[in-house]
């Protein structure tokens, strides 16, 4: 709550919370709720990603969150990114036919599968994203999903000036910043500076996020990181930067519940045959709301969190000994658990249940 109350007084923060935290959310939102209020035209946010790997699932992300929001338009801009539609359909295709090709069809056959899934696919994507080089220097979008390495040539290139045109920047955010190191830390800390004076501006909000930045109740530790992310944006990040967050305590809800090792199997077999089996039946109890409630009540979920995974990562025939001892279908049962958790979580209202997951 802390990190989303200095973005959205647009003041600069740097997010050092641990992985599956919600880090993203803590820009995703201000972010969204600037461009809610106005979703006229020009660039407004620009996200840098170390990885293209990052860029990927970070585009489908705001996919998700985009659909209900037409105006606001989003574009992934890196080497991956096609030139123009023609590109762009192709690519579709090709890749299409690489997954048909798993499957035993004849060429008649795998021309029509291509062909409607390609049409399937094109008929599904949403409209506020642009998917292509050319689409994004026409009309350059609110959001800018990027590499550093690819945002340094869109500010030397003729050829994409027009994304920078009328462009009202507002948010800068730097994911995974303990990347950037030596050099690189340098490199980045330049490019940023050349896309402020681009633009013309100097007041941004700057967001820094990382899970390995600085040591929680140190001083020092805390100073130097602050130093550090204020070098790469050109900007002061003052206490109560960085922010750390609390660790969650996991609880037990009252009146407990132990399932035995063989119900969560069955419980699982049913489910995954069919998503609206009665699972109460299995377990045979009555009462909850459903499975995550009934979940925040097991003994067995709270023993793994508080004990069994408390210090360190297990291996899975490791993390079942020692929930169950060495007895039959523990590994079984440990996996029908931990699936029964990320089904209880599907609607992401739940993160409480197991975070790791």
């Amino acid at each position: 709550m802390e990190a989303l109350r200095l973005s959205l007084s647009g003041k600069n923060v740097v997010i050092a919370t641990g992985t599956s935290s919600g880090k993203t959310m803590c820009y995703q939102i201000p972010i969204l709720d600037d461009l809610v209020r106005d979703s006229s035209p020009g660039l407004r946010a620009i996200i840098i990603y170390p990885m293209n790997a990052l860029v990927n699932d970070q585009l489908s992300d705001w996919e998700r969150k985009l659909k209900m929001h037409p105006k606001i338009t989003f574009a992934r801009f890196t080497g991956q990114t096609p030139n123009d539609q023609k590109t762009y359909v192709d690519r579709l295709k090709a890749a299409i036919k690489l997954d048909l090709s798993k499957q035993q069809l004849n060429e008649q056959e795998l021309y029509r599968e291509t062909e409607r899934r390609l049409n399937e696919k094109i008929n599904n994507d949403i409209p506020n994203r642009l998917n292509h080089r050319e689409a994004i220097r026409k009309s350059p979008p609110n959001i800018l999903i990027t590499n550093f390495s690819m945002l340094e040539y869109l500010l030397e290139r003729p050829i994409d000036a027009s994304i920078f045109y009328n462009a009202r920047l507002k948010f800068l955010v730097l994911d995974e910043a303990h990347a950037y190191r030596g050099v690189q830390a340098t490199e980045i800390a330049f490019l940023i500076r050349r896309l402020k004076d681009r633009l013309g501006i100097e007041n941004i909000v700057s967001i820094a996020t990382s899970a390995t930045l600085g040591e929680r109740g140190n001083k020092d530790s805390e100073e130097k990181v602050r130093k550090f992310v204020s070098g790469l944006f050109d900007a002061d990040f003052p206490p109560p930067n960085p922010i750390y967050g609390e660790p969650l305590v996991p609880k037990l809800s009252m009146p407990s519940v132990k399932p035995q090792l063989k119900e969560y199997i069955s419980a699982i077999e049913a489910l995954r045959s069919n998503p609206l089996a009665n699972w109460r039946t299995v377990f045979n109890v009555t009462g909850f709301n459903d499975l995550a409630d009934f979940l925040s009540h097991d003994e067995n979920l709270y023993l793994l969190r508080t004990k069994v995974l408390a210090s360190k990562p297990k291996l899975l025939k490791a993390a079942a000994v020692e929930l169950w001892g060495e007895v039959d279908d523990s590994e079984e049962g440990l996996q029908a658990l931990l699936e029964l958790v990320a089904l209880a979580k599907a609607d992401q209202a739940h993160e409480d249940l197991l975070p790791i997951l």
